[in-house]
């Protein structure tokens, strides 16, 4: 069980600091399986980090019972290792048989080769399969994904991701955060839904209702960052005789 108590986040500093989500109080059950809809650059990943842990709140707490996967997933903790180093680390952390995740990789990814290259030196596609691949290959309570549950690539690769979906979900909870409808075509319509918008969380009893308010919802300007506005004119100089 995850249990959100009255939290909020705010980002950014000065003229750019804008609040994320504000006094989110969210009792989420073990096999909870969710949507949350919310346009782009608003807050939703933000949500799916601090549920996960990799985010504190600004205010308010987060109470975690149960292991709980990344949204981001976990190539980001390789550095310049190969994937069979990283499977040896997160099997450590998680208490789970490498050989069972190697197994598990090495049938999503249909080689062993990539492997045992190390992972900046993979294509972008295996990079983002592998990162998908191995967030289903570690079992969890709460498995949070943003964007799809289905990784890019060939119709056998989607197939395989949508197979192990449907195993995990039958023993674990899930959250989802999409940035449309669309999106949740391969979802299964029994889900519960949620719409963040404007910093509230609004929760539904089904993903079709979510599905259609944030539909008839004005598209929400996502919260700027400085490295997304645009410079100011540079001030003249003072010249010194």
């Amino acid at each position: 069980m995850i249990t959100l108590n009255s939290i909020s986040k705010t980002i950014g500093r000065g003229a750019f600091q804008r609040l994320a989500f504000d006094d989110v109080t969210w009792e989420i059950p073990r096999h909870a399986q969710v949507a949350i809809f919310g346009h782009r650059g608003t807050g939703v990943s933000h949500l799916l980090e601090v549920i996960a842990g990799t985010l504190l709140p600004t205010t308010g707490w987060v109470t975690r019972r149960g292991t709980i996967s990344l949204p981001r997933g976990y190539l980001r903790f390789a550095g310049f290792g190969t994937a069979r180093a990283l499977i040896e680390r997160l099997s450590a952390v998680y208490n789970v048989d490498p050989h069972e995740i190697v197994d598990f990789v090495e049938v999503g990814l249909q080689t062993r080769h990539a492997l045992d290259v190390p992972i900046r030196r993979l294509p972008v596609v295996v990079r983002r399969q592998l990162n998908v691949i191995l967030t289903y290959a570690i079992p969890f309570d709460v498995y949070l994904f943003e964007g799809s549950v289905i990784g890019g690539g060939s119709p056998t690769f989607r197939a395989f991701c949508q197979r192990a979906f449907d195993l995990r979900r039958k023993e674990a909870g899930v959250i989802v955060a999409l940035g449309s409808s669309r999106a949740a075509a391969a979802l299964d319509k029994s889900m519960s839904g949620a719409i963040l918008y404007r910093s509230r969380l609004t929760l539904f009893d089904n993903i079709v209702d979510a599905m259609t308010v944030f539909d008839s919802l004005p598209p929400e300007e996502a919260i700027p960052t400085q490295d997304a506005l645009p410079e100011a004119a540079p001030e003249d100089e003072e010249i010194v005789l």
